[in-house]
């Protein structure tokens, strides 16, 4: 059935979870993170990698697409990730409890189905502290827009950029046939078109793919391994769209460049063994103290 662009302005359902350590530890694992604070829960300054954001958020997002949106469960597993910006706050510490809300801001049709965009919030429910801010752009393949396009007032998408690879430094990293499975059972986001061949195949794909929110980790890990000593915890935002896919036991290279004008921002962006941008319009921004 179609996506109702009514939707727009709707507030959905929040969510609220249990950070434990055990799922903190895990996500970082999946990521490879190899500073103390992100993986040893004995130190006194542990938290969760700020990447970890996007586990709790996409239980919020499966909630709404099953319960506010109308779509049929085989329209809901239709659907891919399709780009992330957030803005990171504060620290998530384990052993608090979190609350995710949000709304939709905007849907429009494209070639490829009906485009959603949700700004996300996750708070601290201990003080109201509020940990990170998303905009989530999730594509209904085959799906239309019913209403036509529409956005809220204080939808600002993400700019579109080019990435200037003059000077750019670059680093592969080889994702082996099981990564997707880690990944999914880590951050929690089981979707079958990551993880099971038949049904990748029957919604159009080659096989299975990685996801794009692991795609966009890797890329902020490789920011922080480049200019922060490894340590996501200095990363202020990032954002990138996921344009193509990455098929699960192939290689992504990740490119990266610093801004001259800007020391805290670097354009990244993500190729598949072809060559394409898997992740696109890439942006790190680094917490200012950390800058030269």
């Amino acid at each position: 059935m179609p996506l109702n662009s009514e939707i727009v302005g709707m507030s959905l359902d929040p969510v609220e979870m249990l950070v434990t350590p055990r799922i903190a530890l895990a996500y970082s694992a999946v990521l490879g993170e190899t500073t103390t604070s992100s993986f040893d829960d004995a130190s006194p300054d542990f938290a969760a990698t700020p990447l970890f954001c996007v586990r709790p958020e996409w239980q919020f997002v499966i909630s709404s697409r099953r319960d506010r949106f109308g779509l049929t469960p085989a329209e809901s597993l239709r659907a891919v990730h399709a780009g992330q910006s957030t803005t990171f706050h504060a620290l998530l510490q384990p052993g608090k409890r979190i609350r995710v809300s949000g709304s939709v801001v905007s849907v429009r049709q494209t070639r490829a189905g009906a485009l959603s965009t949700t700004k996300i919030d996750t708070i601290d429910l201990t003080d109201g502290t509020l940990l990170s801010s998303t905009l989530s752009e999730g594509i209904y393949r085959d799906v239309s827009v019913e209403g036509g396009d529409r956005a809220s007032e204080e939808y600002r998408p993400a700019a579109r950029r080019e990435f200037d690879a003059r000077d750019a430094a670059e680093v592969i990293v080889p994702l082996d046939r099981w990564f997707a499975h880690r990944y999914s059972e880590c951050a929690s986001i089981w979707n079958p078109i990551h993880t099971e061949q038949k049904v990748a195949r029957a919604a159009g794909l080659p096989g299975s793919i990685v996801h794009g929110t692991a795609l966009w980790a890797l890329a902020g890990k490789a920011v922080a391994d480049a200019y922060l000593g490894g340590n996501t915890r200095e990363l202020q935002a990032l954002s990138g769209r996921f344009s193509a896919m990455v098929r699960a036991g192939t290689p992504i290279t990740i490119r990266f460049r610093r801004s001259q004008s800007r020391p805290d921002e670097v354009a990244f962006e993500v190729l598949n063994e072809r060559g394409e941008a898997a992740v696109s319009s890439g942006t790190a921004v680094l917490l200012q103290h950390s800058t030269p």
